[in-house]
């Protein structure tokens, strides 16, 4: 490595396929390339980010391991995903000129999913009361930190949703609004001659079947069903993902006899391209939303639920979004009763494929880009101002009441 150049360091150790470690390693990759700095990835030793980074590159990976400790310098700038900082790994050893960059990249980065926990209350008082502890006591010096972050210009939001739920949930005053949109390389619009077929319409989705992404794909394919009955189409559906929930999805929708559900387990970001020429339709969330969107395949843009989903809910073209956002907690904001939103995006596609496929490919490519991303990447990062040293270390300890709830330290396992 040169010792004229910062060390850059992505840290998330994770195995399996998800969008984090993707969206780092296709940063660290094309970063690399501009030769601004040196690049580290620390992971685990079987992660998503060791096993698929380019060795021909000149970056380094770094084993990660709670029992070892891993040391960074003065001058060092490590990206984390957004966390509580009474959750960051106690092997992490910062010196106090180390710059710490956060990036918000699921909407409870910063509170650990604590504002779905007052909803299990049925009575509005006990959830109003239940949401304050965890506010003020439980994530009081986080919301402090927050502060710091955002005064110092050192927490990055993928989209609005990121930014309003901390600013909402913490009840907090941000002073900077800063957006770094999710990145996508490869973009190549391959729909531009495709012809679908009236009658059959083959759909896809891929991402991980995790809690917050099982109850949103379950209702697609259930009101799928519905529409193949009421209009005698063939439909067929491929899942691209594995993940915890994926057994309870199966189970959910094994009565559905109206549409073909094919699954596979993964489909290589080389390989996706050839499995979506004969697609007609993709639905998605975050990043995966985007890699369906990028090759021009007409997308659905969805939000996320973490228990079943009752109400009838509004389905939207990804083009149609704001603020970046990618996924949002579906709530009764989202929903609208006896909707034919689904039935619109239908006809829709039947009736201007290639318009929707333009407009698809053409959102992707407008906003989230490699190229103009990572320039935006490397000048917030210029700009951030947060050290090691400018955070209280308390925000770093548990209290009583995160063992109470069994609060951990993550990547701990």
């Amino acid at each position: 490595m040169n010792s004229n150049k910062q060390n850059l360091f992505f840290f998330f150790p994770y195995r399996g396929v998800g969008g984090v470690p993707v969206l780092f390693l296709r940063l660290a990759h094309h970063i690399e390339t501009l030769d601004i700095y040196n690049i580290y990835l620390i992971d685990y030793d079987d992660g998503y980010m060791s096993e698929n980074y380019d060795k021909s590159k000149s970056i380094t990976f770094i084993k990660y391991s709670p029992q070892d400790n891993i040391n960074f310098k003065d001058d060092d700038i490590v990206v984390f995903q957004s966390m509580p900082l009474w959750g960051m790994p106690p092997n992490l050893i910062f010196s106090d000129k180390t710059k710490l960059i956060y990036w918000n990249l699921h909407p409870y980065n910063m509170f650990g999913y604590a504002s779905s926990i007052g909803k299990r209350f049925k009575n509005e008082f006990v959830q109003t009361i239940v949401k304050l502890i965890f506010r003020y006591v439980i994530y009081g010096k986080d919301r402090k930190a927050v502060r710091v972050f955002d005064r110092k210009k050192s927490i990055f939001y993928m989209d609005g949703e990121n930014f309003e739920q901390t600013r909402r949930w913490l009840n907090v005053k941000l002073q900077n609004e800063l957006y770094l949109p999710l990145i996508v390389d490869n973009i190549e619009n391959i729909k531009t001659q495709y012809n679908p077929n009236h009658k059959d319409l083959n759909c896809i989705w891929i991402g991980r079947i995790g809690d917050f992404k099982v109850h949103i794909l379950i209702y697609v394919l259930k009101k799928l069903n519905e529409l193949a009955e009421k209009n005698n189409l063939n439909i067929k559906f491929l899942i691209a993902g594995m993940g915890e929930f994926l057994e309870l999805l199966k189970e959910s929708v094994k009565d559905l006899d109206k549409i073909t559900i094919n699954y596979v387990d993964y489909i290589a970001p080389d390989n996706l391209k050839d499995y979506l020429r004969e697609m007609d339709i993709g639905f998605a969330m975050g990043t995966a939303a985007l890699d369906l969107a990028k090759y021009g395949l007409p997308t659905v843009l969805l939000d996320f639920a973490y228990e079943n989903i009752e109400d009838d809910y509004k389905f939207d073209w990804i083009y149609n979004t704001k603020n970046y956002t990618l996924g949002r907690e579906i709530s009764s904001r989202l929903c609208e009763k006896d909707n034919q939103s689904l039935e619109n995006i239908m006809h829709e596609l039947s009736d201007n494929f290639q318009s929707v496929s333009c407009k698809s490919f053409e959102y992707v490519n407008n906003s989230f880009n490699i190229q103009d991303n990572v320039l935006k990447f490397l000048e917030l990062v210029q700009n951030a101002d947060l050290m090691y040293s400018d955070l209280d270390k308390s925000y770093f300890k548990m209290n009583m009441l995160h063992n109470i709830i069994g609060a951990k330290k993550y990547y701990n396992d």
